[in-house]
């Protein structure tokens, strides 16, 4: 049997990394720009890379507040994987 890294009502992880720092969240959904349209990540996604459009808005739902928060990006990638998701991103 595998075991998923997240639940559905607990979310997911969101790692988020950039030149100054790293940054770690538990994750309802992710809201994503890549140059071919947009897409949103939820709970047991299937695995993707993908380009993160120049000039865009990521936004994300945080758990633990329920708050949506967003930043602005200058490129990147992510990556989602087993209820995790990776961006690394020019901010």
């Amino acid at each position: 049997m595998i075991m998923k890294k997240g639940n559905k009502d607990k979310g997911f992880e969101l790692q988020i990394i950039h030149p100054t720092s790293k940054d770690l969240f538990q994750v309802e959904w992710i809201d994503v720009k890549s140059p071919t349209g947009d897409f949103v990540i939820c709970y047991d996604h299937s695995p993707l890379v993908s380009i993160i459009k120049d000039r865009s808005k990521i936004k994300y739902k945080k758990i633990i507040d329920q708050k949506i928060e967003h930043f602005d990006v200058y490129g990147g990638f992510i990556k989602v994987e087993d209820s995790k998701v990776i961006i690394v991103v020019d901010i």
